[in-house]
């Protein structure tokens, strides 16, 4: 199979990436002298020093500043190792439907899109341990949650809006950190194996999962592997829904701890899915693979004036083949063939401080660079496939290098104060601005000259985003917070420089070189109450765009040449209002029950409607049982009617498919643990077999058609899961 020849670019490369690793060896290298010591601190020094069974990692999180990982009420949910794997999901993206505020877009049964606060894509910053990883199909058929292997990780983190600048520039909707723990042995400990097999209704073969490491106090080896063969489900009418994968996910890791404080590791991340079926798209993924290497450093001293200093370094290749005719029948006027790559490396680099008692700060430096080609190619028959019809991604490349610092002050003993900021350096470059597909006279610059009348040309941008945040507990009270914010959300590689021709305008797809970065200006108001047996968090946000990178139709608008129906992007002003709340009671010492509901309204302020793409009121209600062993609980998922729409796609965008009906699903859970680390699952999910939809749909980018596809039907699954450990 051809596969495109990658290019590498230098601009920052591996000398910079070098020097920030090597200024993280060379700060760790150097020794801090602890201050003077408060009794408190000695007895938690001591407490850390002895604990044998919390992983460390927790323990230190308490500590330092971490503002991801800091103990701050509000926009923020942990969903912890036994909630990731409550239910044998097919996608990382799935477990984050719990969260309120979140939803997911579906295209089939891989690949689904997570939507924060009303927006997607690059809108959130998500990493894997650490790593940035960018899809490699410009229609989204892998976003960076696809390159999750769900039940490798031991915690998911999201922070809603902008709660932290420690992660790189955008992510004005919020982050998102899927996050392993350092393993940690205790001197009579050798191994560690944790085994699931899973197997549901529209599986092919169990699913199987297995987490093995073997390792010492001051080291350890671990492998992890996941293996999924999923067929096509049915939906609630009865209906096969084209959703069919195959993925296999292999992580080998490499750690060094030879003190409490100190944590290396080297890994390495293989991620393949095979023969994914989407009935959401005109093709489907016969390949898709990322290779993702890891280089991460922790110190920790809690006793010092600099109790962290943190460094990692990736680089992750993905290589995406998707086409018209191998894994279906050939219905459309010619064959067709997509082949992509995506290449990421970056690092980061920060310091932890303490000033005293009362004060934690943190400053450092991060980079990233992504580097995408795409072609896609044509021919009569699948034989025959082999003249370029578009340069999709004419070789494009898009960094972000920022320092940032941020901080918290306890400023009285019930208030503290967060706040942070950071400059970034945003650029995007174009390799082959002037490449022509075969038997055409319009290259990717001459598109963006036909529609906007601006040749192709590389964008640089210098830029400051930062956050404020004040906290304060009332006695015997609730907590109130309220926050401010501005970040800065330069376009991607497809909103910047996508080129997908055709010869139908409407069915045509054009980015725009010289967009400018969208810049967010929000605010979160809030209170939490945390009780014994209650707790209740109720979050308000506005968020005002400024050069909202909006999607649309080409219709002569201002800065848009043609009036052809094309799918173009401009800058509008958008404004984004929303509202999210959580509650959890504990009714006796077996029942509990939590609910949440999320809703945003997000408006296009210069035309005056509504934005396309926005989920409505929604959230869920659950009610748990434990009594050790049994485990069980019965959840009802819900959404309402979704009525501001942007369908018309002949004097709007057309995004939307049109209006969504309300639903309100059940699934029930139950599980019972036996001796020797033995867990039995089992599940049902949409009990009463509802025919049912989110609003949220996709994109064709063949021929950017919307399509909507509907979620599951009745599914029953089992589960077994083992845990184990060998002491010598």
């Amino acid at each position: 199979m051809r596969r495109i020849k990658r290019r590498r670019s230098m601009r920052f490369g591996p000398i910079g990436l070098g020097l920030i690793w090597l200024g993280a060896t060379a700060a760790v290298a150097v020794e801090v002298e602890p201050k003077a010591e408060t009794a408190a601190t000695e007895a938690r020094t001591d407490e850390i020093e002895s604990t044998e069974t919390e992983p460390l990692a927790t323990v230190f999180d308490e500590i330092l500043i971490g503002a991801a990982m800091s103990p701050l009420v509000g926009p923020e949910r942990e969903l912890g190792h036994a909630e990731i794997t409550e239910i044998p999901y097919g996608d990382a993206a799935e477990v984050l439907r719990s969260v309120s505020g979140m939803a997911v877009g579906r295209m089939g049964g891989h690949g689904l899109e997570p939507h924060l606060r009303g927006m997607a894509e690059t809108n959130i910053n998500i990493l894997l341990d650490g790593a940035y990883v960018h899809n490699a199909c410009p229609n989204r058929m892998d976003p960076p949650t696809s390159f999750g292997a769900v039940d490798s990780f031991d915690r998911v983190v999201v922070l809603k809006g902008v709660q932290t600048v420690r992660y790189g520039g955008g992510g004005s909707a919020g982050t998102i950190l899927y996050q392993r723990e350092t393993p940690r042995f205790r001197p009579e400990e050798r191994w560690r194996i944790h085994f699931g097999s899973a197997y549901a209704t529209h599986t092919e073969s169990p699913d199987l999962t297995l987490d093995a490491t073997i390792g010492a106090p001051k080291f350890y080896l671990r492998a992890i592997g996941e293996q999924r063969d999923v067929d096509n489900y049915k939906d609630g009418g009865g209906n096969e829904v084209r959703s069919a994968f195959r993925k296999q996910d292999a992580t080998f890791a490499l750690g060094w701890t030879p003190d409490y404080g100190t944590e290396v590791e080297l890994s390495y991340e293989d991620n393949l899915t095979e023969d994914a079926l989407f009935p959401g798209a005109a093709m489907d993924a016969p390949f898709d693979e990322n290779s993702l290497y890891r280089l991460q450093l922790r110190r920790l001293r809690p006793e010092a004036r600099i109790t962290a200093i943190e460094s990692e370094l990736y680089f992750g290749e993905i290589d995406h083949v998707m086409d018209n005719y191998s894994l279906r029948p050939l219905t459309a006027p010619m064959a067709a063939k997509a082949e992509t790559t995506s290449d990421t490396y970056g690092g980061r680099f920060s310091i932890d401080s303490r000033s005293g008692a009362h004060a934690r700060f943190t400053f450092g430096a991060d980079f990233q660079s992504n580097s995408r080609r795409a072609v896609r190619i044509v021919g009569p028959d699948p034989e025959t496939v082999s003249r370029d019809q578009s340069i999709l991604w004419p070789d494009v490349e898009v960094t972000d290098a920022g320092v940032f610092f941020e901080g918290v002050h306890d400023i009285a003993p019930r208030s503290r104060f967060l706040f942070g900021t950071r400059l970034d350096r945003f650029e995007a470059s174009i390799g082959e601005p002037d490449r022509k597909p075969f038997g055409s006279n319009l290259s990717p610059s001459g598109l963006y000259e036909l529609y906007y009348g601006e040749a192709a040309t590389d964008w640089s941008h210098d830029d400051v985003g930062g956050l404020l945040r004040l906290e304060h507990e009332i006695e015997n009270g609730p907590t109130l917070f309220v926050g401010v914010s501005r970040s800065v959300r330069p376009a991607d590689a497809t909103e910047r420089f996508l080129a997908s021709n055709n010869s139908q305008a409407s069915k045509r797809w054009i980015g725009k070189p010289n967009l400018r970065a969208s810049r967010h200006h929000q605010i979160d108001l809030g209170a939490t109450s945390i009780k014994a047996s209650r707790q209740i968090t109720g979050i308000l946000f506005l968020d005002r765009v400024d050069d909202f990178i909006l999607r649309d139709r080409a219709r002569a608008q201002p800065g848009v040449l043609l009036d052809d129906r094309a799918s173009i992007y401009r800058n509008v002003e958008a404004e984004l209002f929303g509202v999210e709340l959580d509650a959890w009671q504990k009714l006796d010492e077996r029942f509990s029950l939590l609910g949440n509901a999320g809703w945003v309204r997000a408006d296009n302020s210069t035309d005056r409607r509504p934005i396309a793409q926005i989920p409505p009121l929604q959230g869920r209600f659950r009610l748990n049982f434990e009594r050790q062993p049994w485990k069980s609980s019965a959840t009802v998922r819900y959404a309402f009617r979704q009525k501001r729409i942007d369908d018309d796609a002949a004097t709007r965008s057309g995004l939307d498919m049109g209006e969504t009906p309300g639903y309100a699903v059940l699934d029930l859970l139950g599980s019972h643990t036996l001796g020797s680390g033995l867990e039995i699952q089992v599940g049902v999910e949409n009990v009463f077999d509802r025919l049912y939809a989110d609003h949220l749909n996709r994109s064709n980018l063949f021929d950017v058609e919307q399509v909507r596809v509907n979620e599951p039907g009745r599914t029953l699954w089992l589960r077994l899961r083992l845990a184990s450990n060998r002491d010598n």
